[in-house]
């Protein structure tokens, strides 16, 4: 097997609050979804985002308020309150 084939894909994360919000909108109005999502970092630290992608890019775009958290390695849990 390859080193390529067994590192793991990096995710970019950010956090946004207003994002959250409107997913909480959305579940009071019926979907089940979280309202955010608990990823963990290459140092194997928990961190709450709203939005994973492979490719990083301008999040600010779509809310203001967007932080960047960093490179995700691994889903763990959704936040559903």
């Amino acid at each position: 097997m390859s080193a390529e084939m067994s590192e793991p894909k990096l995710y970019h994360g950010w956090f946004s609050q207003k994002q959250k919000d409107n997913c909480r909108n959305l579940k009071q109005e019926g979907l089940k979804r979280p309202i955010s999502n608990i990823y963990l970092t290459v140092g194997e630290v928990e961190v709450e985002v709203t939005e994973v992608c492979y490719e990083m890019r301008d999040h600010k775009k779509n809310f203001k308020d967007s932080q960047y958290k960093g490179e995700f390695i691994k889903w763990v849990r959704g936040i559903y309150n």
